[in-house]
């Protein structure tokens, strides 16, 4: 009798667990663990693996997230009418949202505007000469006579049938050292190509120019080897996330 106790409570304990909600989510707020990332450049899928920009990343009712290993919680926005997610200065599309799981898109970063460059400074005026003045100093019709010079050989000493003068050998010239290309503090040496585009950098981040003669920012990811020199796999300048929500194991003290 007592096993069947037992039976019955189990099964009652069992069917009464609610199942969990895999239906759309109206915000984002949650623990979401990433497992896919999707690369591209310049509009190519350029590498696809099991992990994405945010290992995971937790975002709170408050109004700010926390991202695994970053330090720091960052301001969000999100707009559920179209699915827009502004995290800090970064840009996102999210076109899937449900208990189910989460898709990130990288759609920009909000860079500080470039200062504008300043203007030329005008030329200074020449001064007139006033009427009459020579501009050398010395008066004008005046002229000092040019010592006439003596040919090589002539008056001074010198025989040219006697005494020749060899002509020297000119020198080779030096070729020109080429310059020493050091990396940047990432390893990265630049500048870089990539895809048929040359990726430089400023003081927002690398970038190419696209064939619109757009500046497109890009990040790289890579490795370094045993000699510490930085090995890149692939550049980036867009991303799509993929989420799970994070489960949290809770153990009984």
């Amino acid at each position: 009798m007592k096993r069947l106790i037992y039976i019955a409570l189990a099964f009652l304990a069992f069917s009464c667990k609610p199942a969990p909600y895999l239906g759309p989510l109206d915000s984002p707020v949650g623990n979401w663990d990433g497992y896919k990332g999707e690369y591209f450049f310049d509009g190519e899928l350029v590498a696809e693996l099991d992990s994405c920009e945010f290992k995971g990343i937790s975002f709170y009712k408050q109004g700010y997230c926390c991202i695994e290993g970053v330090k720091g919680a960052f301001p969000f926005i999100y707009n559920e009418s179209n699915g827009d997610l502004q995290i800090d200065s970064t840009l996102w599309s999210v076109p899937t949202l449900t208990g189910e799981g989460m898709v990130m898109k990288f759609v920009d970063r909000i860079y500080p505007p470039e200062p504008e460059p300043e203007p030329e400074p005008e030329p200074a005026p020449e001064p007139e000469n006033p009427e009459g003045e020579n501009p050398e100093g010395g008066d004008e019709g005046s002229s000092e006579e040019t010592p006439e010079t003596e040919e090589p050989g002539h008056g001074s000493g010198a025989d040219p049938e006697t005494d020749p003068e060899q002509p020297e050998e000119p020198e080779k010239p030096e070729e020109p050292a080429e310059p020493e290309v050091k990396p940047d503090k990432n390893g990265v040496i630049l500048p870089a190509e990539y895809k048929g585009f040359t990726i430089e950098a400023n003081k927002n981040g690398y970038f190419y120019m696209n064939a619109a003669g757009k500046k497109v920012y890009c990040g790289f990811k890579g490795w370094k080897n045993e000699a510490d020199s930085l090995i890149i796999d692939f550049w980036y300048d867009s991303s799509t996330n993929y989420f799970v929500p994070m489960v949290v194991e809770v153990t009984k003290k």
